[in-house]
């Protein structure tokens, strides 16, 4: 069984989803989390290069679903908003070893705000464009 295998049935097949990341600095995400997890040695578990390490913030509609001018639209949006809040420290929970990745919860202080904005901008677009 493959890596996403087991995960496949989440979505249907072919969709391709449109998602709101936090991706965390190179060489700090290495030092943190790669490098101690051992994450090659846990059977089943492919190791993730730091580059593809993320903090998912949001989980937006099927790429289909938008027009690249929206997505432009959001985009300079959450930009503008997003200029305004003061950096943070990102958090995370203790790792919890699932059965195709090692997940860690992020404290909600540091994110709730940046989720806000994503979610509240993204829905002000796409409800323009039944009026």
């Amino acid at each position: 069984e493959g890596l996403f295998e087991s995960i496949q049935s989440w979505w249907p097949a072919g969709q391709v989803d449109y998602h709101w990341h936090i991706l965390p600095d190179l060489a700090i995400t290495r030092a943190a989390l790669v490098e101690p997890s051992g994450t090659d040695a846990r059977p089943g578990i492919a190791p993730v290069p730091a580059e593809f390490l993320h903090v998912t913030l949001l989980h937006s509609a099927p790429v289909t679903e938008i027009a690249d001018t929206e997505i432009a639209d959001i985009t300079e949006r959450v930009r503008e908003r997003c200029s305004a809040v003061a950096p943070f420290e990102l958090t995370l929970d203790r790792p919890s070893v699932g059965s195709v990745t090692i997940e860690a919860s992020a404290d909600q202080a540091g994110t709730e705000r940046l989720w806000e904005i994503t979610a509240s901008e993204s829905q002000a677009v796409l409800k323009d464009r039944s009026q």
